[in-house]
């Protein structure tokens, strides 16, 4: 993960929505023309994060909220 990466989706990510997946929270945003998934274990700390626009990990949330 690039830190100029995390610190534009904190300055300028909009925050769509969350999931958990056992002991795995995602959150969701939007930044610019793209998808941000973050993943974090149970403390909150990034364990990961996916860039994309469109496909399977965005399907997961659609008509959840």
């Amino acid at each position: 993960m690039s830190i100029v990466v995390i610190n534009e989706l904190w300055a300028n990510g909009t925050h769509l929505a969350n999931s958990k997946y056992l002991n795995v929270k995602f959150s969701l945003y939007a930044l610019h023309m793209f998808f941000v998934e973050v993943e974090l274990n149970s403390l909150d700390k990034m364990l990961g994060m996916k860039i994309f626009k469109s496909g399977q990990i965005k399907d997961k949330y659609v008509g959840k909220y």
